[in-house]
């Protein structure tokens, strides 16, 4: 399916599994560069290189996402690394 989003960016927050990770997988299918997080980083890791196996981009930036400041250094963290990704 094209959803005509590709070369976009997007954070999805809790996807070591289940929903977070299915939330996750959609937009990368579809060539958007991900930036997922989460407070695990075993768990983190596998989802990232799980999600990156097809050719996606996929990074993981850790966070405590319970806290506003955790939250806000996420999406900076993540608004970083996904600036990196190749286009």
């Amino acid at each position: 399916m094209d959803l005509g989003i590709e070369g976009r960016r997007a954070v999805v927050a809790a996807p070591s599994a289940g929903l977070g990770l299915a939330a996750a997988r959609a937009p990368a299918a579809e060539g958007v560069r991900v930036a997922i997080s989460g407070r695990g980083p075993e768990r983190l890791l596998a989802a990232q290189h799980g999600l990156g196996d097809g050719g996606a981009h996929v990074v993981a930036a850790w966070a405590d996402l319970p806290t506003p400041e955790g939250a806000a250094a996420m999406v900076d963290d993540a608004v970083d690394r996904l600036r990196r990704l190749p286009t």
